[in-house]
């Protein structure tokens, strides 16, 4: 019966188009089927900190809290249109956040030469740095962002060390921009990345992420 009534179709001079999954998209009919933008997934690994500047007694410790961004700047805008925030502790304060440790137990302090992996820690996810759209969970160091060709995408690892008598202490400061991304690159995207900032007076650091492509988005037929 189907066989019958796209041969009518046909005969009155009616495309007929088979219905294109997601899995098998390519091409409709003659016309070439491309994905509107990808689902990339950026994944912040792990954070170390050395020349911490705040000493007693010969342990240098801090109490740290901070912010996590990940964005999209899309086709050359300056701006972000779109920003994911992950924020570990307090803004402004210590005592939210706790780190674990090699056995699961929780420590406020963060020692020069420590290294930590942020799913370790307990995290919101929030469309801004200073307050949490939901609750504190660890394995919670992901966002998925909508990548367009064209766009670039931003990253930005900010610590601060409280302080209850002066100012905190910035001991990690890495702004980060990739160029602007091709639909090539942007279908095979998956890259890790070592970073940091050199020693500011109060501290040095070093900090790992990952971006990879983890889906597309086709455009609706």
């Amino acid at each position: 019966m189907k066989s019958q009534v796209f041969a009518a179709l046909a005969a009155a001079g009616v495309l007929v188009a088979a219905a294109v999954s997601p899995a098998s998209a390519g091409t409709v009919g003659t016309a070439e089927i491309n994905p509107i933008a990808y689902k990339v997934e950026v994944t912040f690994t792990s954070l170390s900190l050395d020349q911490i500047d705040d000493c007693s007694v010969g342990t240098c410790t801090a109490e740290v809290y901070g912010t996590l961004m990940a964005g999209v700047s899309n086709g050359g805008n300056a701006g972000l249109p779109q920003k994911k925030y992950l924020n570990f502790g307090g803004w402004g304060f210590h005592g939210v956040d706790t780190w674990a440790d090699a056995d699961g137990n929780d420590k406020r302090i963060f020692r020069s030469g420590d290294k930590h992996y942020f799913a370790n820690t307990t995290m919101c996810a929030s469309s801004s740095w200073d307050y949490c759209n939901g609750g504190y969970e660890r394995q919670n160091s992901k966002v998925v962002l909508t990548v367009t060709p064209g766009s670039s995408i931003t990253t930005l690892i900010q610590i601060k060390d409280y302080d209850l008598d002066s100012a905190d202490d910035i001991l990690c400061n890495v702004l980060e921009a990739t160029p602007h991304l091709s639909e090539a690159q942007l279908k095979n995207l998956d890259k890790v990345v070592d970073t940091g900032s050199h020693f500011n007076g109060d501290a040095s650091c070093g900090t790992r992420y990952r971006m990879k492509t983890v889906g597309v988005v086709w455009p609706t037929l």
